[in-house]
Parts: C-alpha cells; structure tokens; sequence
C-alpha cells in the first residue's frame, strides 16, 4: 500500500472555506488594523453586514484590539477583553490571533454569557463571605440572651428547689436543658460561619503539638468523666513534639473531633495517636508540597472512639451541612456543621481529614497535615 501524500491531500484545501466554517468568529486585519476579511460567524457576533465591517479600524470593534492582537500572537495565548457591535451594544469576547505575512488571523468567541455566570459567581461568593463576618460580629450579641436564660434558670432550680412546685421545676429544667442545647448548636454555627468568612485567617507559628493535645484533653476531662469512659494517648511515633502551623486553627479542629466522639460514645475508650509521617506516604494523598525530602514535614493525628458510629445515609453529607437544609435530624445537621468546619480549617492548612466508620463499632478520624516551616508556606 502506497503511503498517503498529506502535502497533495492538504494542497486540495480552501483555507477561506475552512475558516469560514469555523465556530468561531474569524477577521483578517491588515498590518494597517483595518478588517480585510470575515466569515459569517463575525457578522452574526457583531450584528452587522459584511460591507459595513470590510474595511473598518478594528480598534473600533475590539478594545485595545490591535495590542490584544499582537501580544496573543507573540505569547502564544489568548485574551478577554470588551467589543462593541454594530448597534453600539458592549460584550466580552475571547481573542486569539496568528501573524501570517503582513496579516493578522484574528478569532473572536463570545464570553458574555460566562463572564457574567462568573461575575455573579463571584459576586455571590463576596456575599456570603460578608454574611458570616457579619455573623461572626455580631455572634455575641445573639448568644448573651441565652446565656442569661441559662444563668437565671439554673439560679432559681439552684436556690429555690423547695419553693418551687414540681411543674415549675420540670419547666425550668427543660428550659434550661433546652436552652444548653440551643447555645451548643449557636457555637458550633458561628465556628463554622468565621472559617468561611474573610476574617478567618491563618497564623502559623512553632508550638508544642504535645502540650496542645494534653491541654484540649485537660478541657474535656469532666465530660469524659462523668461518661466514665478510659482515655489513652498515644505519641511513641512522634519523631519531635515541635510543629509549625496555626495552633489556635489546629486546637479548634481537635476539639470540635473529640466533643464529637464524646457524643458518639456511651462506652469504652477514645484514643488520641500522633506520628510523624514520611513524605513519601503523603505524595498519594494530593497534599505532597514541598521539594525538600527531608523526614518529619507531616504529622497524622487519629482521634479514635469505640462508640455507636455513624450511619451511612449521615456520611453521605457529613461535610456538607447545606446538603441537610431540610432534614428534620439535627443531630445529623450539628454534625455536619461541627466536620465542614474541620475540614475548612485543615483545608487552609494544607491538609486532608477523612472518617473511617462502623455502625456499633466506633469511628476513626484521621488528619495528616503539613507541619514543617517551608519558603512555600512562609510566602502565602
């Protein structure tokens, strides 16, 4: 078999009949910017016939279109930037261009509609970021009438349990009790709200990961306790005690886990582990950062608990507490607030957080973060 001519095959080719089939917009600009050429996609993409657009400046078309035209050409990319048609109505375009001889291939697409969908985007995005600093501010204000109701409720079941009939007592428990819940539930949303606001922002330092874990222990002894659960600490594979991250982001991470599988367990033991990690065990994860190969710039932590775990139908949106808008479980709404801001915070802090659980068996929650002082990390 004879092997094909391409240089025959593509000599048979009218390139003005390709370019006019193109999807695109495509203009010939003379060396002087005025339009020689176009198909008829350009005289759709700028409402116009194609003698008003033959030999028109095509810096009146395009903004800043002949610079636009030779920088595409020269970097080899292309370039959004505004049109105007031929009914003086303004839209965003993509530019792309190639220089052939004394002319300038220009192709033009139409971005209106998704720079637009990306403005709104973003937009909305600037929105929500205000709405929860705005939270964030005012979520003292929101919690003080609470923390007054619980104040003076426990104050009069405290003082006054003889003077008070069994259904004023029952009443005032429940308000109480009620009351605790509500105020929980506040603190949880207004931790998430800050991590998602643009007041939420990272401060590393050295710390002692130890002393930290031993001090987020320390606050939950008395719950732990009075659920007369074993605790266990873990930090025999810790090659140094010494880290470099964002302690207070860190510490609020640790402790929305444990209060969690506190929650979870009625019996048994929660463990805490902490080790130092290889590099090459973290390059498969998606968080691998650093070009220095040295040993020690990760650190996993595993908080593990031995309680009723969680249901598959409540992992599914485990971290996404929006998923559960309508959902009538609020323990499944908390939880899920309580694990979207872990993994926002360890987002930002250039890690990865997963959940291994069993129903009956317990759960595993699993944080592997970058710990080592880095140029990289510095610079952000």
């Amino acid at each position: 078999m004879q092997p094909m001519n391409f240089s025959n095959f593509f000599s048979t080719i009218n390139s003005k009949e390709v370019l006019t089939n193109l999807p695109d917009a495509v203009m010939v600009i003379e060396e002087d910017g005025l339009v020689s050429w176009v198909n008829d996609k350009t005289l759709s993409l700028f409402a116009a016939g194609r003698e008003e657009i033959l030999g028109k400046h095509f810096e009146e078309m395009v903004i800043d279109g002949i610079k636009l035209m030779e920088k595409s050409h020269i970097k080899k990319t292309s370039y959004a930037t505004g049109a105007i048609n031929f009914q003086g109505k303004e839209f965003f375009i993509e530019l792309n261009s190639k220089r052939y001889g004394m002319q300038y291939f220009v192709t033009l697409r139409n971005t209106t509609q998704m720079t637009s969908i990306l403005s709104q985007s973003e937009k909305t995005g600037q929105m929500n970021r205000d709405k929860n600093l705005m939270l964030t501010k005012f979520s003292g204000d929101f919690k003080s009438p609470l923390q007054s109701i619980i104040g003076f409720s426990q104050s009069v079941l405290d003082n006054n349990e003889e003077s008070l009939t069994e259904k004023q007592q029952k009443y005032l428990t429940i308000i109480n009790k009620n009351s605790k819940e509500l105020l929980y539930f506040m603190d949880k949303f207004f931790d998430f709200s800050a991590v998602e606001s643009s007041a939420f922002v990272i401060k590393r330092r050295v710390f002692d990961i130890i002393l930290l874990i031993q001090n987020i222990c320390k606050d939950n002894e008395l719950n732990i306790q009075n659920k007369k659960l074993s605790f266990v600490l873990n930090f025999e594979n810790l090659n140094s005690k010494t880290v470099y991250t964002d302690e207070n982001a860190l510490k609020q991470v640790l402790q929305q886990i444990l209060e969690m599988a506190i929650s979870l367990t009625e019996i048994g033991t929660i463990s805490i582990d902490a080790e130092t990690l290889m590099i090459e065990d973290v390059k498969n994860l998606g968080i691998y950062r650093y070009t220095d190969e040295a040993f020690g710039d990760y650190i996993k932590i595993l908080i593990k608990d031995t309680g009723m775990g969680i249901s598959s139908s409540e992992m599914k949106n485990i971290f996404n507490p929006y998923a559960l808008m309508d959902s009538s479980n609020k323990k499944a709404i908390l939880h899920a607030i309580m694990m979207a801001t872990v993994e926002n915070v360890i987002t930002k802090l250039g890690g990865v957080v997963k959940i291994n659980t069993e129903i009956m068996k317990g759960s595993e929650f699993e944080i592997i973060l970058p710990i080592a002082k880095d140029k990289e990390i510095d610079n952000e």
